[in-house]
């Protein structure tokens, strides 16, 4: 235990950082409600046939002063479709943005859901159908 001195802030100093974490922590789960409830409306966009441009694992090293260095693995699939003679490319998997995690086998594996070449069904939104994703809902038994 330190004998040091403790430094007496002002008071206003620990409501700005009580306020300031308060807001940002109300703003995560507002955009958490709201990115749940836009997943959930995905479960009944149309669907149109596309086509997988390009599927591969993206590898990303992250370094920290804290921590190790270690590695995050996320399948990326890119794939073009058209609505009313309009073609648009994607490459969001789901509402939720492509997911990254340290395990390769898991992007892997995702990546291989959507080889290149291969049709896949898009689910697109019927008011922006720029806005699209390969799964639809909240989860895979959405689709």
């Amino acid at each position: 235990m330190s004998n040091a001195p403790l430094i007496k802030l002002p008071t206003w100093i620990y409501v700005a950082a009580g306020s300031f974490f308060l807001l940002m922590g109300t703003a995560f789960i507002v955009m958490g409600i709201n990115t749940q409830r836009r997943a959930g409306e995905s479960a009944n966009w149309p669907s149109v046939e596309g086509t997988v441009t390009r599927s591969f694992v993206e590898e990303t090293t992250l370094r920290s002063r804290v921590c190790k260095t270690r590695r995050e693995y996320a399948p990326r699939i890119e794939y073009g479709y058209e609505v009313g003679r309009v073609h648009y490319d994607g490459n969001r998997i789901s509402v939720w943005g492509n997911h990254s995690s340290g395990n390769r086998h898991e992007a892997r594996a995702v990546a291989a859901e959507y080889p290149a070449g291969e049709p896949t069904t898009v689910y697109y939104d019927p008011h922006n159908a720029a806005d699209a994703v390969l799964q639809a809902g909240t989860n895979k038994s959405d689709r």
